[in-house]
């Protein structure tokens, strides 16, 4: 009779902190900012709950877009990321390239990207060389990659 006992109460403590567990990582996971229970345009499950979300906030200059249109530029509105952002596909005007004027994004030039190494990381080329197989390399600066894709 003593070995039943002590056998429920090691049952009954096993059930009572796997539901804590459950609660506190439910905490830790809101704690965490996966507060939603769905993302239509994609996001990333909590370790402790799957059924908590932290959704991705996409942005325009996330996809290498802006998100609003350039002076003095060619600009096409397209849809980012499915997640119905208008954005704005931007180039210089056709036929005349300006590399001292023409801009890459609000304050640098074409010139400027092509001979301002500091520009790099600015530009998200932050990765180190030989990290991945498929990459974009500086303009300015060859050594300095930004890995792309999967």
């Amino acid at each position: 009779m003593k070995a039943i006992f002590l056998l429920f109460l090691l049952v009954a403590s096993s059930s009572v902190q796997a539901a804590l567990c459950v609660e506190n990582n439910t905490l830790k996971c809101d704690e965490l900012g996966y507060t939603e229970s769905s993302c239509p345009n994609g996001g990333i499950a909590c370790p402790f709950d799957i059924s908590r979300w932290h959704c991705a906030e996409w942005t325009c200059e996330d996809g290498r877009y802006f998100s609003e249109q350039q002076p003095d530029a060619d600009c096409v509105e397209v849809e980012y990321s499915n997640s119905k952002t208008v954005c704005y596909d931007c180039a210089c005007k056709s036929g005349s390239i300006d590399y001292e004027n023409c801009w890459i994004s609000a304050s640098v030039s074409l010139n400027n990207l092509l001979t301002d190494k500091t520009l790099c990381a600015k530009q998200g080329y932050t990765d180190a060389a030989g990290s991945c197989s498929n990459y974009l390399v500086c303009p300015s600066d060859e050594s300095k990659i930004r890995c792309i894709g999967g």
